[in-house]
């Protein structure tokens, strides 16, 4: 049995703040953005890097994160993406 030692621990957390934690707070982002007619006429890409920042992730799989992301505005938010550049939802 192989030890778990802080690096596995380490990856752990890397990887649940990229499938978890990260997509959920763009998703809450955007939807207070959206709902307070603050979003402006800005890349996806540029909102996600600032919001990012806040967890201070690296190397995660931004298409993954982008997917999650997605579903949640959807499913909980009820906002769907229909541009990434520049971004806008719509309400579902």
């Amino acid at each position: 049995m192989k030890n778990y030692t802080y690096d596995n621990f380490n990856q752990d957390v890397a990887k649940y703040i990229e499938l978890n934690l990260l997509p959920h707070l763009l998703a809450f982002s955007f939807a207070m953005l959206y709902s307070h007619h603050m979003l402006e006429e800005e890349s996806f890409d540029r909102y996600y890097n600032s919001i990012r920042s806040l967890v201070n992730v690296i190397g995660e799989n931004k298409a993954l994160v982008q997917t999650i992301m997605k579903q949640i505005l959807i499913d909980k938010y009820r906002l769907k993406c229909v541009s990434i550049s520049p971004l806008k939802f719509k309400k579902i």
